[in-house]
């Protein structure tokens, strides 16, 4: 699992906007929290800490970036959840097989008050 991570601040009248940006890599066998849904749905779970918090949760763009699966359907999607103003959970979301994981990328952006 890899990480970055860059900051910007922006004051805006007595407002201080905050934006941070990162990328995060996953890969089979990490250390992220695997949850099997009834549904199944198999859920790869990872934190992601901002690197000062916010005054607020802000609000977070994720999206898939880079995808290592293998078989002839190919089901997943990337979200943010439990988003707090220390960071929040970025999840992979696997329909289907599991076994065709090998793993994947998101990029994300935050934008809130600091």
């Amino acid at each position: 699992m890899s990480e970055f991570n860059q900051e910007l601040q922006l004051t805006i009248e007595n407002f201080q906007l905050g934006f941070e940006q990162g990328h995060h890599n996953a890969k089979s066998g990490d250390s992220g929290t695997t949850v099997n849904h009834d549904n199944g749905t198999q859920e790869i779970r990872y934190r992601v800490s901002f690197s000062k918090p916010f005054s607020k949760p802000p609000i977070i763009q994720a999206g898939l970036s880079g995808l290592d699966m293998n078989g002839p359907t190919i089901r997943i999607k990337t979200e943010a959840n439990n988003i707090d103003e220390n960071g929040f959970n970025l999840s992979y979301i696997i329909y289907g097989d599991d076994n065709v994981w090998h793993g994947s990328s998101a990029s994300w952006l935050a934008i809130g008050i600091r």
